[in-house]
């Protein structure tokens, strides 16, 4: 691999790492002198646990420093150290090379060698993974590939990947599709590994219409329509009656989200968010978490609300089958078709009384 392709394969690797690495993010809007104050306080701290050897306290403080200061070209360095002193080499080679970039931009020619020796002696120790993309899986528009939670780029499929001894998860999905997911385990620093990625399956088609049969009919021997217990509404009333129970938990569990992301939502120490509502480079894997609690609650919600009204209207369209006399002795009910979208579901009746 050339030296520009493994700079570039390692600033990716950075990308991951840091997305899914517990970095607290600066509150919004800082003032400059807090902001620099606050950095030197967490790389003199982070520094005295390195010392002590407390490298899982304080890589995350570091990882702090490198977002409050990211132009800083000693906090990569340290923190390089410090997922060195943690067994973590493709991080620690990843942090290597941004502040190699860094230095050689400031034109620190000691700092730049020093780092560039490092990542000589650390490139062989570091264990790789090859994800290997099958044919059906190329053809397919919009792969998504996930790696512990951080999206991997294109370039980063097919080629030798830096990674981190341990265990990892890898998961692939796509619109149309049902997602598919793997554990990946890493043994020991050096090794070199190749994975095929799942194969995907197409979402299964929805359900079709229920028909709902009428009791119009006569059979030889049997009591007169006038005489019998109508079918037709007591099914009409028990599907509404399922529908509106089935959209009343729906919107129970959907009350609940806020909670849920109060709970998940990762805070600095002031009690600020630490997430956005869209996206952000290097933000924290629980950001995306929350959002996606934010989407199925709101999900739930919506069908809950669909599944209420309808079921609302279902039984006081059976009402009115008891209350109202029709016109029409032979008239009969067609069809209850279950409906659901992006914007809630529900229950359509297709037919007339």
């Amino acid at each position: 691999m050339s030296p520009s392709k493994s700079s570039a394969s390692l600033l990716l690797l950075a990308m991951v790492t840091a997305g899914t690495s517990v970095a607290a993010q600066p509150p919004p809007d800082p003032k400059p002198h807090d902001v620099r104050a606050r950095a030197e306080a967490l790389f003199a701290q982070a520094s005295d646990e390195m010392d002590r050897g407390q490298f899982v306290t304080a890589c995350p403080k570091l990882e702090q420093v490198r977002t409050l200061a990211p132009d800083a070209g000693g906090a990569p360095v340290a923190l390089g150290e410090c997922y060195e002193g943690l067994g973590k080499l493709a991080s620690a080679l990843a942090r290597y090379e941004i502040a190699r970039q860094i230095a050689v931009a400031d034109g620190n020619g000691a700092r730049a060698a020093q780092c560039a020796a490092r990542i000589r002696a650390l490139t062989p120790r570091v264990a790789r993974v090859t994800l290997h993309t099958s044919p059906q899986l190329r053809k397919i528009p919009g792969v998504v590939l996930r790696l512990d939670g951080a999206v991997l780029a294109d370039a980063q499929r097919d080629v030798p990947l830096p990674i981190d001894k341990g265990t990892h998860t890898l998961s692939v999905s796509a619109a149309g599709y049902e997602s598919a997911s793997l554990d990946l385990t890493i043994d020991r620093d050096g090794a070199s590994q190749t994975v095929d990625l799942p194969v995907l399956e197409r979402e299964k088609p929805s359900a079709s219409p229920t028909a709902i049969p009428t009791s119009s009919d006569t059979t030889p021997g049997s009591a007169p329509p006038s005489a019998r217990l109508p079918v037709g509404p007591l099914v009409l009333g028990g599907v509404g009656l399922a529908a509106a129970i089935a959209g009343g938990t729906l919107l129970g569990v959907a009350a609940g989200t806020p909670a849920r992301m109060e709970e998940t939502v990762p805070r600095d120490e002031n009690g600020n968010s630490l997430c956005r509502r869209a996206p952000q480079p290097g933000e924290l894997s629980a950001c995306a978490e929350v959002r996606s609690i934010a989407v199925s609650g709101s999900t739930m919600g919506n069908a809950g609300l669909g599944l209420v009204i309808g079921g609302a209207a279902l039984l006081a369209g059976a009402g009115v089958y008891w209350l109202v006399p029709s016109p029409k002795a032979d008239s009969k009910i067609s069809a209850v078709v279950p409906f659901a979208g992006q914007d809630g579901g529900g229950l359509l009746l297709r037919g007339s009384f």
